[in-house]
């Protein structure tokens, strides 16, 4: 009887011990999907500074000032990137920095005012299932 109450406990610790483990890598994963998509969202608005910086004189104090910024969010983007490839392979990285191409288009249209056509609507859908995918192959 005492042998059968330690198999159980033991048991029960096993379990729990293992049921820690699933939600701290789920935690991990959130986490390291969350900055992944920051590093993505930063450097895609790299590109909104660029175009705004190109409205001015080249070198003029607006210039330098939006560009700046555009360098400045470049180097924060590329930390947070260099974080994040410690603890995923490179090959999922890349496939979800091509969500880049989705957030270009949702700041030309907020930001700019820009029109979207239907190609590309297909294209972030094909970019969409096409990370989907991939992804789903890598588990």
């Amino acid at each position: 009887m005492v042998n059968n109450i330690v198999v159980y406990i033991f048991q029960y610790l096993v379990k729990n011990r293992r049921d820690d483990l699933v939600k701290k890598k789920k935690r991990e994963f959130v986490i390291l999907m969350l900055n992944l998509t920051i590093a993505v969202v930063i450097f895609s608005l790299c590109s909104v500074f660029a175009k705004i910086a190109s409205g001015y004189p080249l070198l003029s104090w607006k210039f330098i000032f939006y560009y700046g910024i555009a360098m400045a969010m470049t180097l924060v983007s590329a930390i947070i990137w260099q974080l994040c490839l410690k603890k995923i392979d490179i090959v999922s990285a890349y496939m979800y920095k091509a969500t880049s191409q989705i957030w270009y288009l949702v700041w030309s249209v907020v930001l700019f005012k820009e029109h979207i056509t239907i190609g590309n609507i297909v294209g972030s859908l094909l970019i969409l299932c096409g990370i989907s995918l991939l992804m789903e192959d890598k588990k």
